[in-house]
């Protein structure tokens, strides 16, 4: 199972399907708005959990509110979050 993740289907129109003829016109009127709300994807806290430069694998990571993750086989964690100061937390047993 994947913490923090999402799953979503973007659509170019209001419609659910849209017709060939008018989808490169949808497209253009859609983009931008598109493209913003993949790069939110990238906001929170991600980073590098080591110990003497080593990855550490299965730490529990968590800001001090209501965001936990673990950090994968390379060290990583990501918590999505809203731009702010959070207290972050990791522990290793």
């Amino acid at each position: 199972m994947v913490e923090n993740s999402f799953d979503f289907l973007i659509g170019v129109s209001c419609c659910k399907s849209v017709l060939p003829s008018t989808f490169v016109e949808e497209w253009e009127n859609n983009q931008k708005s598109i493209y913003e709300f993949i790069e939110a994807a990238h906001l929170g806290m991600k980073g590098l959990a080591t110990k003497n430069g080593n990855p550490i694998a299965g730490a529990s990571v968590t800001d001090g509110r209501s965001g936990f993750s673990h950090t994968n086989s390379r060290g990583e964690y990501w918590i999505l979050k809203l731009p702010g100061e959070y207290d972050l937390n990791i522990s290793y047993e």
